[in-house]
C-alpha cells in the first residue's frame, strides 16, 4: 500500500514546471480540454490518468476548476485497487489556488483531504494538519501545471542548464520545486514525431523525488504545450507516463 501511495502521487506531481502569471485569454483558450495518459512500471502497465480544465458549475464568472483523476488498472489494479482524485477551483486571471480536494479510495479505504487557500492571511488550511503559515505566493500542482504550459507556449524556451526555483504546496508540506531546462529531444508520440522540450524538476522537502535526474518531462514544441512524456525513476522501479489522447469535453454529445 505504501507503494501504491508513492505510485499515485507521482501522476499529480510529475507534471511541474515552470511557474508564472496568466492572461485571461490564454487560459480560456484550455478550458474544456482533456488530456488521457497511461501509466507503466517498467514493462507492465498499471493505471491511466485524465487531466482536465472546466469551468466551475454555476459558481461566480471567471471561477474554473481543474481536475486531475488517476487509477491503477489490470494486475497491479487488482493487487493494489487506487483511485486517486485532485480537485482545484481557483480564479482567471490571477491563476491562484482557492481551494483543493484530494479524495483517495484504496480498496475498501476512502480518505478525503481539504486545503483552502486564505491569500489575504498568508496561511493554507488544511483539513488534516490545521494552518499553514507562508511567505510568498504560492501555488498547487494544477494551477502551476496550467501556469507552465502557457509561459511554455507563449515565450519559447529558457537557455539550456536555467534553473527556476518554485514554491508549492502539496500533500500538507510546502517544496522547493527546482526546474532545469535540459535541452531539445524529438520523440515519438500518439501523434508521431515531434520536437520536444525535455524539463527535469527536483523538488527539496520531499521524499519521493529528492535526486535531480530522477524525473524527466518532455513538452511539445507548439502552441499547445503538451506534457507527451514523463519518466520517474522511484525506489521501486521506473513509472512511465504517456499521453495518449487530448479532446474537448465540450463537444462530447449529451448523454455521453
Amino acid at each position: 500500500m505504501i507503494m501504491m501511495r508513492k505510485a499515485s502521487l507521482p501522476f499529480i506531481f510529475l507534471f511541474h514546471s515552470v511557474l508564472f502569471p496568466l492572461l485571461p485569454q490564454d487560459l480560456e483558450r484550455r478550458v474544456g480540454e482533456e488530456l488521457t495518459y497511461s501509466l507503466s512500471y517498467g514493462w507492465i502497465k498499471g493505471g491511466e490518468g485524465k487531466v482536465r480544465l472546466e469551468r466551475n458549475g454555476k459558481a461566480e464568472i471567471g471561477q474554473l476548476r481543474a481536475v486531475a483523476e488517476a487509477r491503477s488498472t489490470g494486475l497491479i489494479g487488482w493487487l493494489y485497487p487506487v483511485e486517486d482524485r485532485y480537485c482545484v477551483v481557483f480564479r482567471a486571471p490571477e491563476g491562484f489556488p482557492e481551494k483543493v480536494t484530494r479524495t483517495v479510495k484504496k480498496g475498501k479505504y476512502t480518505s478525503r483531504e481539504d486545503w483552502i487557500f486564505l491569500e489575504e492571511n498568508h496561511r493554507v488550511r488544511s483539513s488534516r494538519t490545521g494552518d499553514h503559515r507562508y511567505a510568498v505566493k504560492i501555488y498547487d500542482v494544477l494551477t502551476a501545471f496550467y501556469q507552465a504550459r502557457e509561459r511554455i507556449a507563449s515565450e519559447g524556451w529558457r537557455l539550456k542548464g536555467e534553473v527556476l526555483v518554485l514554491p508549492l504546496f502539496y500533500d500538507d508540506r510546502f517544496f522547493d520545486l527546482r526546474v532545469r531546462y535540459a535541452g531539445d529531444e524529438t520523440i515519438r508520440t500518439f501523434r508521431g514525431r515531434e520536437p520536444c522540450a525535455l524539463y527535469i524538476p527536483v523538488t527539496e522537502g520531499n521524499d519521493t523525488f529528492t535526486q535531480e535526474e530522477q524525473l524527466h518531462i518532455w513538452v511539445t514544441r507548439d502552441t499547445l504545450a503538451l506534457p507527451v512524456r514523463i519518466i520517474a525513476r522511484l525506489s521501486f522501479g521506473s513509472l512511465r507516463c504517456e499521453l495518449e489522447e487530448i479532446r474537448d469535453i465540450r463537444k462530447q454529445p449529451k448523454g455521453k
